[in-house]
């Protein structure tokens, strides 16, 4: 038989669920007499102890009445005040208002020089005599590059005097080819940076050129000439729709890209096939797309002017793999460069509603309580999922269908043991508006249940005072058990916690007294869930104390 061990503190009596304060058993807490206040203690070690006594009425202090007393005369009392002394005012007893210190001053603000800036006259020459040759130390970007927001020059000396921006942007020592629209200008008198209004246009190459005999402004000549190109990626596709499957036979088709396109010079290099079959699409225009509601939300997260929807003439064959290709050679909208591979993703569209297998629990082992699952080739219709559309044979009372993407769920109290006959009514259909059109009949084998044992409370169990001094609990396939209880106190808690975390290496370290071995054998048929009491009289006398089971 399977051994599971389980272990519980059970505490009955007034005040327990407080630290277990209050009325107890003789062993765990010291108890006063009712009179005269004298003090019992156990024989125990530890423990809470109390002194009582019998409450006496009233509010707990003694009250004194005022005397009688009459009020003296206004006479009476100028006779009293004058026989104080008269009150002498003392020097420090008069002192004057104290006031927090002023606040300072305001700061004095130097004096306002109006003069133009840069000054008038002409800007004092630097110094050539140590000037040298020019060179240029740093170009980017250069090569092939994912994006390029902006062309830098770094130079060995300085091209410009330190003036405005506009009388250094004059200063443009490097040619570009082609020309983009966009503005020079200089970071410090070295670096030239010419910046796009949006970025270098995708799909395209360039050439910067720093031609031979240029000068600097300190009189260094750049002997010869410094030529670089860099290049940006053609078209790319980045988003796609539909995917997977399966899908409605007139469903949309959207792709995204990372550049702007012209969507009738790109549409001859889309091609869409369903099996061998050539499928041919429209251009559905920004009206279209804002009436689907599955496009509008793709359009929402891509950029205007980089995608494309598309909708085949006619509907796709039903139960086919419906592939998509933008083919090697496409064009971009923002430059010459063309795609040098195929880039293609697939989907599928929905065929007949067939059912394609059915399970029950896990590695193999159906239990009672499991939700037995049926999976189809479409998703089924939510909306539609009713009692009607199986039936269980023998009765499964309490059950429910529970439906998501292409999968049937059935839930219900299965009995272990025993052989269900599920029938799939016809009428069971799918998201596409069909019905599975025939009766499918699917055998579901239960076996017995896991061993089980349970009790309320865990680790701690309180129970009911005014109630029997028995400890109840649930099992399952449990034929027999051995129960072992310990009388203890308070005071064995961190004990039994001990003891608890060390049973397997130490199984027979418990705290408090034993009382209690024996045997129990829970009622009831094979697989069935049954409650079963232990008597703990000899444990809790007067149904009050505290003991371990």
């Amino acid at each position: 038989m399977r051994r599971m061990l389980l272990g519980a503190f059970v505490v009955s009596g007034l005040g327990a669920a407080v630290l277990w304060t209050g009325r107890s058993t003789a062993s765990s807490l010291a108890v006063a007499e009712a009179k005269g206040g004298r003090r019992v203690s156990d024989e125990s070690k530890g423990g809470l102890e109390f002194r009582l006594r019998e409450g006496e009425g009233g509010d707990g202090y003694q009250r004194t009445e005022p005397a009688v007393s009459d009020p003296l005369s206004e006479a009476e009392t100028r006779r009293v005040l004058e026989r104080l002394p008269a009150l002498t005012a003392a020097p420090e007893d008069r002192k004057d208002f104290a006031l927090r210190e002023s606040s300072l001053p305001p700061p004095r603000t130097g004096a306002t020089v109006k003069e133009p800036f840069p000054p008038k006259g002409e800007a004092i020459a630097p110094d050539t005599a140590a000037a040298g040759a020019l060179t240029v130390l740093r170009r980017l970007p250069e090569g092939d590059i994912p994006l390029a927001p902006h062309l830098s020059v770094t130079f060995s000396q300085p091209m410009v005097a330190l003036t405005s921006q506009e009388e250094a942007a004059k200063v443009q020592p490097v040619q570009l080819s082609p020309q983009v629209s966009g503005r020079w200008r200089w970071v410090g008198t070295k670096t030239l940076l010419f910046e796009p209004d949006d970025r270098f246009p995708m799909a395209s190459e360039f050439q910067a050129t720093v031609p031979a005999g240029t000068r600097s402004a300190t009189g260094g000549t750049l002997a010869k000439a410094e030529s670089w190109t860099f290049r940006t990626p053609p078209l790319t596709l980045q988003g796609r729709f539909p995917d997977r499957g399966p899908r409605r036979r007139d469903t949309a088709l959207f792709l995204a890209f990372d550049q702007a396109i012209d969507a009738k010079t790109l549409l001859p290099s889309i091609e869409v096939r369903a099996g061998r079959e050539l499928v041919r699409c429209a251009i559905l225009d920004e009206k279209e797309i804002q009436a689907d509601s599955e496009l509008s939300g793709l359009a929402k997260s891509s950029r205007p002017g980089r995608y494309l929807a598309l909708r085949a003439e006619a509907p796709l064959p039903a139960d086919s793999e419906v592939e998509v290709t933008v083919k090697a050679g496409a064009p971009s909208a923002e430059g010459p460069g063309l795609t040098e591979k195929p880039q293609s993703w697939s989907f599928r569209t929905y065929g007949r509603l067939r059912l394609t297998r059915h399970r029950c629990g896990w590695d193999g082992k159906c239990r009672p309580f499991m939700p037995w699952t049926f999976e189809f080739t479409n998703p089924l219709d939510a909306q539609a999922v009713s009692p009607a559309w199986v039936k269980i044979e023998p009765d499964l009372p309490g059950v429910k269908l529970a439906v998501w993407g292409n999968t049937l769920s059935i839930h219900g109290p299965s009995k272990g043991r025993t052989t269900y006959r599920v029938t799939l009514r016809p009428e069971i259909a799918d998201s596409f508006g069909q019905s599975l059109g025939v009766a499918e009949a699917v055998s579901v084998s239960v076996g017995s249940a896991e061993p089980s044992l349970a009790w309320h409370g865990l680790d701690l169990v309180v129970l009911d005072p005014s109630g029997k001094p028995v400890l109840p609990f649930r099992s399952v396939n449990v034929p027999e058990l051995r129960v072992e209880a310990w009388r203890v106190g308070p005071a064995d808690w961190r004990g039994f916690l001990e003891a608890k975390n060390d049973r397997f290496q130490n199984p027979g370290k418990v705290p408090g007294q034993k009382l209690l071995s024996t045997t129990v054998r829970p009622p009831g048929a094979p697989d069935e869930m049954v409650e079963t009491t232990i008597d703990l009289a000899k444990l809790l006398p007067g149904g009050l104390g505290q003991a371990i089971v």
